[in-house]
């Protein structure tokens, strides 16, 4: 009745100190906030390849930006190492 990314989504979000708490109606919301990023992510790709927008790479100076991407580009290389 539930979905495994339902159930990926409820154990994430939980508390590790606490016991779990889980039904359908848990279930059917969180269903409902993934079902919302989907449809965010299949509008997006629907209508980008329509429109085939140009993404210019913009410099930044701020720190925390750079920190960021650093961080994220780490991560993206040692997992594709997997």
């Amino acid at each position: 009745k539930i979905g495994s990314d339902t159930i990926r989504y409820l154990f994430a979000g939980a508390n590790t100190s606490n016991d779990v708490r889980f039904g359908y109606n848990l279930g059917d919301e969180a269903r409902r906030k993934l079902l919302g990023f989907w449809n965010i992510y299949t509008f997006f790709m629907t209508y980008a390849d329509i429109d085939s927008p140009i993404i210019e790479k913009s410099e930044t100076k701020n720190l925390m930006d750079v920190w960021l991407y650093n961080r994220i580009s780490r991560f993206v290389s040692k997992a594709r190492e997997f």
